[in-house]
């Protein structure tokens, strides 16, 4: 796997194939990238879009009432191998499919 200001790449041998060039606008790129545990590629694109990439499809994981998420800017993991986004709206971890949101206070 690479990226770059064009998109995410799929690297097989001596090819690279362009697995987001449908799906984000080129030029805004990939800004942050990140594996969690279940093999899965979280990214930032478009400058703050956030994607999921499980080898097969793309998926866009956008707000919803109830699993808010950052305006996300960059992509960290732990060692415990849990997922942190980081962006407008603070800092959030990704805890069994939800966004939870983690301030001075916790939940750590």
């Amino acid at each position: 796997m690479g990226f770059s200001k064009n998109g995410l790449y799929n690297l097989t041998g001596n090819k690279a194939e362009n697995i987001t060039k449908v799906k984000i606008e080129t030029g805004k790129g990939i800004g942050s990238l990140a594996e969690d545990k279940d093999g899965n590629i979280w990214f930032v694109a478009d400058q703050h879009f956030l994607y999921t990439y499980n080898g097969e499809k793309i998926i866009e994981h956008k707000k919803t009432k109830n699993n808010k998420s950052p305006v996300v800017f960059k992509i960290f993991k732990d060692s415990d191998n849990r997922l942190w986004f980081v962006g407008f709206g603070g800092a959030y971890r990704l805890e069994n499919g939800r966004f939870v949101n983690v301030t001075k206070n916790g939940p750590w």
